[in-house]
């Protein structure tokens, strides 16, 4: 996880610039600022740095104010050149502080190994989708995948294996999603996805490829060879459907065929 004083510039998967089209509720990062991603965009400021004091001179403060320059003396220039650096200077503090800010509302929802949502903040964006399909008709698909034997590699290889292993399950599930898909960590070893729009038939095909892909796929750890054991559980959002509900058929599907 990025450190605070050095916030990292990429926005992880799992988070959405803006909120999908009808949700409800707020994402992560999407709230917009009086412009403030405009200027972000243009800046790029570290959130945690310095002001860069950018010099100002009387064409700035003539365009501020809303004077013409002929107007104006030798003094009042200087004192309205003063002005606008201290303007400038004022909003340069001000996104600085709507981006840290921002960061600070990322990390909030970010689970602690991996750069997805963690599970209380996929719940909630899950839930609201649900109460936008209320109004919408926009088809919704969620999906849980479990690397089933993470426990075994645990206990005969220690967890930085296990993790390893749930690791390259995430790279093969964040190959298969697109910008408007969400990814939340679920349990000590799962990963839901939320397909938003989904095709039902498009995910399913992408969730068998990634358990037939590990199936196939061992990590290299010393001496050892480690397997992946990768169940998955797929559920088309439906009008009634509960995020508790959902998640339960999903708990349900995974364990199944394998207990």
């Amino acid at each position: 996880m990025s450190d605070i004083d050095e916030p990292s510039a990429v926005m992880p998967v799992g988070w959405r610039t803006q909120s999908p089209p009808g949700a409800l509720g707020e994402f992560p990062g999407s709230r917009d600022r009086q412009g403030g991603h405009q200027r972000g965009a243009e800046r790029r400021h570290n959130p945690y740095a310095a002001a860069t004091g950018h010099s100002v001179d009387v064409s700035d403060a003539v365009e501020l104010f809303g004077v013409e320059a002929r107007d104006l003396g030798p003094q009042l220039r200087q004192i309205l050149v003063h002005v606008a650096a201290e303007v400038e200077g004022l909003k340069e503090a001000l996104e600085r502080a709507e981006q840290r800010e921002q960061f600070l509302d990322q990390q909030a929802h970010r689970d602690p190994r991996l750069p997805v949502l963690h599970a209380r903040a996929f719940h909630h964006h899950l839930d609201s989708v649900l109460r936008a399909r209320d109004v919408s008709a926009v088809p919704a698909t969620a999906v849980l995948f479990y690397l089933d034997n993470h426990d075994d590699l645990r206990r005969r290889f220690g967890l930085t294996a296990a993790d390893a292993c749930l690791e390259l399950l995430f790279k093969q599930v964040q190959a298969s999603v697109r910008g408007t898909d969400l990814i939340g960590a679920v349990g000590p070893a799962g990963l839901a996805v939320l397909f938003y729009p989904a095709d039902a038939d498009g995910v399913r095909r992408k969730v068998q490829g990634v358990v037939n892909t590990l199936a196939r796929t061992t990590l290299p750890h010393g001496q050892a060879a480690l397997p992946f054991q990768v169940v998955a559980g797929v559920w088309d959002l439906a009008p009634g459907d509960t995020a508790d509900g959902v998640m339960e058929e999903l708990d349900r599907q995974i364990r199944r065929p394998w207990r």
